[in-house]
């Protein structure tokens, strides 16, 4: 990586972009895709930012990739979307983010719940089958974009 392309990834979303290294390496596919992914994000144009960014988290998923992957979600309005990526990002394992990524993560969430709704399930019998809007759901919280919802439960 050249010290040009980590000035410019640097200056994406504010901060140092997430997955940087200093250093020196040859160009990979990975790297390419993410270069326009930043350039995508620099010039509003979210949706492509999103799609290459989706490349690069399925090649190599991480904190720092779910975390771009939330942003951009949120600029497209998709704020359940967002809401789990940016969810998940905290507590992803691999390139686990810095504290100041942490807390744009953080700060991003408290803009995103406004925008959303949280049903938290409290299932008897525990094993119960949930589906929301005709799909199952997993887990007993579950993000809602705003308006009407369909909710059917049976015990198993």
């Amino acid at each position: 990586m050249t010290w040009l392309r980590f000035l410019v990834l640097s200056s994406l979303i504010g901060s140092a972009a997430p997955w940087v290294t200093v250093g020196v390496r040859a160009q990979t596919a990975v790297d390419a895709i993410l270069d326009q992914g930043v350039a995508a994000y620099r010039d509003h144009d979210y949706a492509r930012a999103r799609e290459l960014f989706a490349q690069v988290h399925a090649a190599e998923p991480s904190a720092r990739t779910l975390r771009v992957l939330g942003f951009c979600d949120f600029e497209l309005g998709q704020h359940v979307l967002a809401m789990r990526e940016l969810e998940a990002a905290l507590v992803a394992p691999v390139k686990p983010l810095t504290e100041e990524q942490r807390t744009q993560v953080t700060d991003l969430m408290v803009k995103t719940r406004p925008f959303i709704g949280k049903l938290v399930l409290d299932l008897q019998p525990a094993d119960a089958l949930v589906e929301l809007d005709g799909e199952v759901v997993a887990g007993a919280n579950v993000w809602l974009e705003p308006g009407l919802h369909t909710v059917h439960s049976r015990a198993r």
